[in-house]
């Protein structure tokens, strides 16, 4: 769901989360249950947040070394 939902995210602005909108949008493609669902958003959230602070670092690191 994670790979899926990355190409959901908007990269015109830099680092961007991606949108709550698009992963109840997937739970309600799967067919999820509610409980499904809030786990699904939990678990991407997290996934995202880790994703998005490694890509920043190195970003960061990036305009440090020039």
């Amino acid at each position: 769901a994670f790979f899926d939902l990355d190409t959901e995210r908007s990269h015109c602005m830099g680092v961007t989360s991606i949108p709550w909108s698009r992963i109840k949008d997937y739970a309600v493609a799967y067919e999820l249950d509610s409980e499904d669902t809030e786990d699904l958003i939990y678990l991407v959230r997290q996934m995202d947040l880790e994703h998005t602070n490694r890509i920043s670092k190195k970003q960061q690191n990036g305009k440090k070394s020039k």
